[in-house]
């Protein structure tokens, strides 16, 4: 397995300069899960859900008919 993730780093791409959209984690996740700002998607603290009508990734990719794990 840890061939596998070494094979796979070589071929990536490191980022040196990042910043999290939010403080905690909650609104950091929503952002990457929608690719929009806690103001947006409506989480803004640590306990307020999504909004429901926010474009998840993983529903995204799963109505083009692929599967995801998180």
């Amino acid at each position: 397995m840890t061939r596998r993730w070494t094979a796979l780093a070589a071929r990536g791409v490191a980022f040196r300069n990042h910043q999290s959209i939010a403080p905690s984690s909650p609104p950091s996740h929503a952002s990457i899960q929608t690719g929009q700002i806690p103001r947006v998607h409506g989480v803004t603290g640590d306990d307020p859900p999504i909004d429901p009508d926010a474009p998840l990734l993983g529903r995204v990719l799963r109505d083009a008919g692929l599967f995801t794990g998180y």
